[in-house]
C-alpha cells in the first residue's frame, strides 16, 4: 500500500482502488469551511441510523464513531 497523503490512499496492490477519507467536525451544527453541506447531511443521517440501531439492538455494541470514505475503483481493474 502506497500512502499518498494523510486522508488519501492508493491501494492498487490490494484491490486497485483509490480511497479518500472525508474529515468532518465533531460538532455538525458548527459553521464549517471546506466541507460540503451534502457530506454533513450524510453524516447526520448515518449518526441518526447508528443511534437508532444502538437503541433497538444494544447487543450489536455500536459506538458513536462515524467515518466516511469515498472509494474509486478503476475501470481497468473491474472484470466483466
Amino acid at each position: 500500500m502506497r500512502r499518498t497523503g494523510e486522508n488519501l490512499r492508493n491501494d492498487r496492490a490490494v484491490r486497485g482502488d483509490k480511497i479518500h477519507w472525508i474529515q468532518t467536525p465533531s460538532d455538525l451544527d458548527a459553521p464549517v469551511d471546506g466541507v460540503s453541506p451534502a457530506i454533513l447531511h450524510l453524516r447526520r443521517q448515518v449518526e441518526s441510523l447508528v443511534y437508532g440501531l444502538k437503541k433497538a439492538a444494544p447487543e450489536l455494541g455500536l459506538r458513536n464513531s462515524v467515518s466516511i470514505q469515498f472509494a474509486v475503483f478503476d475501470s481497468d481493474v473491474v472484470e466483466r
